[in-house]
Order: structure tokens, then sequence, then C-alpha cells
């Protein structure tokens, strides 16, 4: 801790352990020293921070919090009313109709990204090839027509 100087323009003022002048509420570390000190002690705790981190983030508890977090922040939507849409649509993704089982990764959140309103579940293929086409059901179209078009009969 630094040691008093006295009282300067109704200031406390004093001197860190390195020397440096110290402004009121630093204990008794001025800036640089702060800083120092923080990247010392995570240098010295790093590996123990990181796994402390990594389990933290693995318990399902958390997870579930930074999920609804992530929902209502992208989408203005909870975890409640996401697994509300999920029933609805019976597991199932609203283009191709294949159960979420089927998949390694839980559905995308559909929405329009003019209005911001939410349209439903998709797998990631479909959320991907709605969104390479622009939300756009003239192309979407034109290339069901082409697949169909080109389709090879056996």
């Amino acid at each position: 801790m630094g040691r008093p100087l006295g009282i300067k323009n109704g200031e406390h003022r004093s001197i860190c352990n390195r020397g440096h002048n110290v402004g009121r509420n630093s204990f008794g570390h001025c800036k640089a020293c702060h800083l120092i000190n923080g990247r010392n002690c995570y240098k010295r705790n790093i590996v123990k921070m990181r796994t402390q981190a990594r389990i933290k983030a693995s318990t399902p508890a958390y997870k579930a919090v930074t999920r609804n977090w992530r929902l209502k922040k992208n989408f203005g939507i909870s975890l409640e009313d996401y697994n509300r849409m999920f029933q609805e649509q019976q597991g199932l993704c609203l283009g191709c109709y294949q159960h979420q089982s089927s998949f390694n990764k839980a559905f995308a959140v559909d929405h329009d990204h003019v209005t911001g309103k939410v349209r439903g579940l998709l797998c990631m293929k479909c959320n991907s090839i709605l969104g390479y086409a622009a939300d756009s059901s003239i192309i979407l179209r034109r290339l069901a027509d082409y697949a169909d078009k080109h389709k090879e009969i056996i």
C-alpha cells in the first residue's frame, strides 16, 4: 500500500509501491501499476482461470442462461418461446420436414431481416439456403424449376 503524503487542493495523495503518485480510491496503485498487477495475476493463473471458465460453461444451467440471453438479444424471444415454437412444429424443420433428432445442432431461428419478425425454426441447411437466396421466393422458385428441368430420369 502507498504511504500518505497529506492533502493537497482537497485531494488525498499518496505514492504507490513503485514511487508513482496515486489519486484517491486507487487502493495504493497508480493506473500503470494496476494494469501491471492485473496482467501478472492473469499470467500466474491463466490455466486455472481457463479451466474454471470451461467447467462453468459446460453446465446445463449456464448453457440455458446463455442461450436465453442470445435468443433475447438477437431475435427478441425467450427460450420458452423457442421451445413452444419447437413443440408447435412437432420437432420438424419447416423447410425439409426432417426431425431435429437427425441433426447435430439445434434449429436456427428464421426471421425476416427487414422487419425482424420471427417466422419459425429451420435446420441449418434450410436456413442457409434461404439466406443465400436473400429470402427471395422468386430465386427459390427459379432454382426449383432449374432442378426439376435438369433432373435425370433413371
